[in-house]
């Protein structure tokens, strides 16, 4: 495909800035659509592994300076970065309606963005992940599964030990995803509601996602989500409280016991 990409686009396997967002940082110190880099503060960026290094290494409030060739000219840039979300979104080519978030990103794919009629419909798919990372629920699965081993290499040294507590037990099964997700769908509303979208119609798409997917319909505590009936009420619960603490001038801040979520079920 480069060959094509580079006579359409004129985009090479440089590091090219595919587009500039209006009023961003970026916009404002002068970068524009196929600009070239190739130096981030002094480092040379040969590719995108590279800058994705250099960029992991940036502090958040550090000045950016972007050198780059534009029409044969070399021009240099200084950014001055304002806060914002942290989490690239990617887009994967599955035609399956899914999206996921492994810590570092969101992934959303093509199925998905086919399946969203809007664009308040595809915020919803990202709020949910973006409660994921939030959350950290790919740091807390990697200590489940950390632990999850550690009691089966017990098991294995101590024969006839004492049965696995309920805890380390569940780490092994499907129970803190479900506690994961319910979390995100949680978390999530208030994300929506931050960003001034109408986060009580989350319950509509979910459940036009499980028409889409009727065997979510059935109660399924063996897989990684719980039934759509639970969600829907989970999502509807929060979404009053939300509500509650508007009309009441509360902050708009989901309920949080030791970092985790305390979701509401009623």
């Amino acid at each position: 495909m480069s060959p094509a990409y580079e006579r359409l686009f004129g985009i090479t396997d440089k590091p090219t800035l595919l587009f500039v967002l209006e009023e961003s940082p970026a916009s404002t110190a002068g970068l524009q659509a196929r600009d070239v880099l190739t130096h981030v503060n002094d480092a040379a960026v040969p590719n995108m592994e590279r800058f994705a290094e250099i960029q992991k290494s940036l502090r958040p409030d550090q000045p950016i300076r972007a050198t780059v060739t534009r029409n044969g000219a070399t021009l240099v840039f200084e950014i001055a970065p304002e806060k914002a979300c942290g989490y690239p979104v990617a887009l994967s080519p599955d035609q399956v309606p899914n999206a996921f978030a492994d810590g570092e990103r969101i992934v959303v794919t093509r199925g998905m963005m086919a399946f969203a009629k809007s664009d308040f419909e595809l915020s919803l798919v990202l709020a949910h992940e973006l409660a994921h990372n939030a959350m950290h629920h790919m740091d807390a699965k990697k200590q489940n599964a950390v632990g999850y081993l550690f009691s089966q290499v017990l098991d294995a040294i101590v024969p006839g030990a004492a049965p696995r507590t309920s805890i380390s037990s569940s780490t092994s099964g499907s129970s803190y995803s479900q506690e994961f997700e319910a979390e995100a769908d949680y978390v999530g509303s208030y994300i929506l509601a931050a960003a001034g979208l109408p986060f009580d119609d989350a319950p509509r798409f979910w459940r036009r996602l499980a028409v889409a997917n009727p065997s979510n319909i059935e109660p399924a505590y063996s897989g990684s989500h719980y039934s759509i009936p639970y969600r829907m009420l989970a999502l509807e619960a929060a979404a009053r409280e939300i509500r509650d603490k508007m009309e009441n001038r509360e902050p708009i801040e989901p309920n949080l016991k030791d970092g985790i979520a305390v979701v509401s079920r009623q």
